[in-house]
């Protein structure tokens, strides 16, 4: 009796598909397939093992051929090792959250096709909207492979965006406090890059340029009060004290101090 009734069951499922005027390109059940044997799309139909290790070897592909050339050239590897690094890994989890969207997106369409009762479809091409009623037995099959084929892959997508977007946020906030300008609250307070430019100008500590002036090694004879009352010059003011004849912060800088300073006597040489 099971047998009779499975092939009784079977038969009313064929004859449902071969009475559906829906073009078999256009069919929920033949999305499924189109999209579990796509390139990238399938992806999401692997195990989880084969899943995470193709996801992996796309952010390493991200990384290594992409993101961190870009970030070396906005961070020197050699003195912020770790904000380049640190800034190519959140350019890749960006990438890889954009891949897995494209993989969600495939699968969370074919999904919402097989669960629905009906299926809109174009006769001819021609934009003629056209709507067909599933039969009891075909629904029935569409939303078995609706709940227990795409529903496991569309959660699973979620999850790894929510990873990746967590991953997002921390390599954001570390770069950040990495990326912060350096504080010695104790002598010098908080530095700006007009501050910067005047422990260059005046030769007093090693200044190191890794943008902006965030990173510098104080020198012993530079004071809170200097920077801090410190107004950069502009250009016209500049050229107004060289014609009276009033000498540049860097003139007034003792022998000892400048030639202490690398980039003084890199700028001297030129």
């Amino acid at each position: 009796q099971q047998s009779s009734s499975s092939s009784s069951s079977s038969s009313l499922l064929d004859d449902a598909i071969d009475a559906c005027p829906v073009p078999m390109d256009q069919r929920p059940s033949s999305q499924l397939k189109e999209v579990a044997e796509g390139i990238v799309s399938g992806w999401g139909g692997l195990d989880g093992k084969s899943y995470a290790v193709r996801l992996t070897i796309l952010c390493g592909f991200f990384f290594t051929v992409i993101a961190y050339p870009i970030a070396s050239e906005t961070y020197n590897p050699e003195i912020q090792w770790t904000e380049a690094h640190v800034a190519a890994m959140l350019g890749s989890l960006v990438a890889v959250t954009a891949i897995t969207l494209t993989i969600h997106n495939s699968w969370d369409y074919v999904r919402n096709r097989l669960l629905s009762a009906t299926i809109e479809y174009e006769e001819t091409g021609w934009y003629d909207g056209q709507v067909y009623v599933k039969t009891p037995e075909m629904l029935a099959k569409d939303r078995l492979d609706g709940t227990y084929v795409c529903g496991p892959v569309v959660e699973r997508c979620k999850r790894t965006m929510l990873a990746c977007g967590a991953g997002v946020f921390g390599c954001a906030f570390a770069l950040n406090a990495l990326d912060a300008p350096k504080v010695d609250e104790e002598n010098f307070g908080s530095y700006t890059p007009q501050k910067a430019a005047l422990l260059r100008d005046l030769g007093m500590g090693t200044y190191i340029d890794a943008g902006e002036g965030k990173r510098i090694s104080q020198g012993d004879t530079f004071s809170r009060e200097t920077a801090n009352t410190y107004e950069p010059m502009d250009e016209d003011a500049e050229e107004e004290d060289d014609e009276d004849g009033i000498a540049s912060p860097a003139s007034l800088v003792s022998p000892s101090s400048s030639s202490s300073s690398p980039l003084l006597v890199a700028e001297e040489d030129e």
